[in-house]
């Protein structure tokens, strides 16, 4: 879903071609594993954090793949 908000903001704040790709495929990227050293900080359901940052890191091989051949 990130990317497709990523590409109603790209058209409608109309960055140069080279920034809006760079932003759309940015959007595309899994969630972050700092998320999950920060839940693991302050005990905030590390395990389903985790799981989480699991997930989207598999999903991204094929999205991320996916949005870098409909940009080119």
């Amino acid at each position: 879903m990130s990317p497709l908000v990523a590409l109603g903001l790209v058209a409608w704040l109309q960055p140069e071609p080279l920034t809006a790709k760079v932003l759309v495929l940015e959007s595309a990227m899994p969630a972050a594993v700092n998320v999950t050293l920060l839940a693991v900080q302050f005990g905030a359901e590390p395990d389903q954090v985790s799981g989480v940052t699991l997930v989207s890191t598999l999903v991204s091989l094929v999205s991320v793949t996916f949005w870098v051949w409909f940009l080119l």
